[in-house]
């Protein structure tokens, strides 16, 4: 498995306020907003693939979602230049891998299979093993920053995506699961996921 080099967490607290109006009728059945849940809140950590946290912010105010939003910018456009600096091959004496398989496929080399040496393209630049050539140009980066919400699909993404800045992004993608919900985002590099939906019991269980 590539591991990503980084991962982006976040969390939002929000309020309800009122909403100020007159009701439609005093006859008839009608829907009406009473309350808005408003973002007041956030925190923001950023990890790398070791699990080692490399940024942290908490805010309180008005503006949450906006600055949230500059905050991420900021802290994107710093991880992506880093994500594009390739690390020269570096080979050690400490070096140990096996000669005869694919750290990849996990397959053995065959007569004649031309072999490549595989090294960590971000951070160290460590060999990783020997590779089939075919393997290790499938074994491909993927050049974007996962931005995990707790639960994000049933209520963070709708305060985010109401009140997105414009001209936040160039490319916005959407997986829906209906009109209300959506399996994922992305806004250009950066991919909103719901870690809930990584989880294979209820958190109590």
């Amino acid at each position: 498995m590539l591991y990503h080099p980084f991962c982006i967490f976040a969390d939002f607290e929000s309020l309800t306020e009122k909403v100020s109006g007159t009701l439609p009728s005093a006859t008839t059945s009608f829907t009406a907003d009473l309350e808005r849940h408003k973002a007041v809140s956030y925190s923001i950590i950023a990890t790398v693939a070791e699990d080692k946290l490399i940024f942290h912010e908490f805010y309180v105010g008005e503006s949450a979602i906006a600055n949230f939003f500059e905050t991420l910018k900021y802290l994107s456009d710093r991880l992506m230049k880093k994500m594009h600096r390739i690390m020269p091959l570096v080979p050690r004496p400490d070096d140990c891998y096996d000669p005869l398989i694919c750290h990849i496929c996990k397959k053995k080399f065959l007569p004649g299979e031309i072999r490549v040496r595989d090294h960590a393209h971000w951070g160290t630049g460590r060999i990783n093993g020997l590779a089939h050539q075919v393997c290790n140009l499938n074994y491909r980066a993927t050049y974007f920053i996962p931005v995990i919400i707790h639960n994000s699909r049933n209520y963070d993404n709708h305060l985010i995506l109401k009140n997105i800045p414009p001209n936040i992004a160039k490319c916005i993608e959407i997986i829906p699961v209906n009109m209300e919900k959506f399996t994922m985002f992305s806004l250009d590099y950066l991919k909103f996921l719901d870690s809930y939906q990584f989880l294979d019991a209820f958190i109590e269980t």
